[in-house]
């Protein structure tokens, strides 16, 4: 059992640059004992910089057991964040030392951030707005011209997998386009306007499909060739943390099954490597956006803002 949080605890905060880039004041946390922050640690630095601390608090940076085995004083674990998967939580419940995270901070802002990347897809509004720079429409003989399919969202039907809070907030959203909501979810549940379905439906009859779930050792590789497969030719896939969810199947039968449909990410640091086809069939038959965006306004709900 780890012994009680001293009154005037070490805190340190392994990567605050992913938190606060200046305008965001770390005295409310300050003010809960000795307090270090870094702005980013490698994983080479991880144990040094912890070293003797009460409380680490962490957004990325993994502490894994055996971090957890070379630091005798660890407390408690902060995760600033939603997912916990950076934190061996077996390890820290083996040695009595509680991990917290911050579940509630980004609904708002990533259920639009999903918007965001759909609405992209669908109305390609940044490339038409570069081409009206660039002279096109000045040019055009007609009154409008396109470079892409332009799909409404009304009637199409938006497929969620995992359906909390976040996937909720989505719901709510598709439902206001006009769009059908599918949803599944751990536990048996209801929401307005929502019809829950098994995950392997969702797959098959969604136009654009979402994953809003933790990474567990049941939802690692839920994203897989056979699913994947199942799909609509012309269907999206989105998630707000989805780079662990795809199964690593041979690249050729993942690369293939992404190549005949759309799909889009927030938060995956490297696409899936796909065979290499002619430029031109890559662009007809595949559309992918990544984004690593994090949502700042949320981030006020974990650290108050610099006063005036």
């Amino acid at each position: 059992m780890s012994p009680a949080i001293t009154p005037h605890p070490r805190i340190v905060v392994l990567d605050g640059h992913t938190m606060n880039h200046g305008d965001l004041d770390w005295r409310a946390i300050e003010a809960l004992g000795e307090l270090t922050i870094h702005e980013r640690t490698s994983t080479a630095e991880i144990v040094r910089r912890a070293a003797g601390a009460d409380i680490p608090l962490t957004n990325k940076t993994p502490i894994t057991a055996e971090t957890i085995a070379a630091l005798p004083r660890l407390r408690f674990i902060g995760v600033l964040a939603t997912g916990c998967n950076v934190v061996d939580t077996a390890a820290a419940k083996t040695r009595g030392i509680p991990v917290c995270n911050v579940p509630g901070y980004g609904t708002a802002s990533v259920a639009q951030h999903v918007f965001a990347l759909l609405l992209e897809l669908t109305q390609r509004a940044g490339h038409h707005a570069q081409t009206v720079r660039e002279g096109r429409w000045n040019a055009c003989p007609d009154f409008c011209y396109w470079d892409f399919p332009l799909i409404e969202l009304a009637g199409h039907t938006l497929g969620i997998v995992g359906c909390g809070s976040i996937g909720e907030a989505v719901a709510r959203i598709g439902i206001a386009f006009g769009m059908k909501v599918i949803a599944s979810a751990r536990r048996l549940r209801t929401a307005e306007g929502v019809e829950f379905v098994s995950t392997e439906e969702i797959f098959r009859r969604a136009d654009v499909v979402t994953l809003h779930c933790p990474l567990t050792d049941e939802t690692r590789g839920l994203v897989n060739g056979v699913r994947i497969a199942t799909m609509k030719a012309a269907a999206a896939r989105q998630s707000a943390a989805w780079r662990k969810a795809l199964h690593h199947h041979p690249a050729h039968r993942l690369g293939h099954t992404l190549l005949t449909r759309a799909a889009h990410g927030c938060g995956r640091r490297k696409s899936p490597r796909l065979p290499r086809r002619p430029a031109s069939e890559r662009r007809q038959q595949c559309e992918m956006i990544f984004s690593a965006e994090q949502p700042t306004d949320a981030h006020k709900t974990i650290i108050p803002p610099m006063s005036d």
